[in-house]
């Protein structure tokens, strides 16, 4: 069981990069059974990795985990991702000029 999750992480056509670690995934024998649990850790791709998909289908593949679930992306926030991986984004530029007034207060306050 374990060999074939490796191999199928391993292979692009299923999945566009593999992000675990040997750590990430662990097995555990039910006491009383012949049945084993795999736990899979699933970190989150940094921004430069992203976006990541399966079965080889950028747009169709590709999702994003809200709280409780996995949502398909849509073709905007795929796009999205590429322009992120750039080294420096916009929301890193320090503003010199700019004053505290220029803050929205309501998305402070919701942070």
């Amino acid at each position: 069981m374990k060999k074939d999750f490796w191999d199928t992480i391993n292979n692009r056509k299923k999945v566009s990069i593999n992000l675990l670690k040997d750590d990430d995934v662990e097995t555990f024998s039910v006491a009383g059974a012949d049945d084993v649990i795999m736990v899979i850790w699933v970190p989150g791709a940094k921004r430069e990795q992203k976006p990541v998909y399966i079965n080889d289908d950028l747009f169709g593949g590709t999702f994003r985990r809200n709280w409780v679930g996995d949502y398909h992306c849509t073709r905007l926030q795929v796009k999205t991702m590429f322009w992120d991986q750039a080294e420096e984004t916009m929301d890193m530029e320090v503003l010199e000029k700019a004053e505290i007034e220029d803050l929205n207060q309501d998305s402070i306050r919701g942070y």
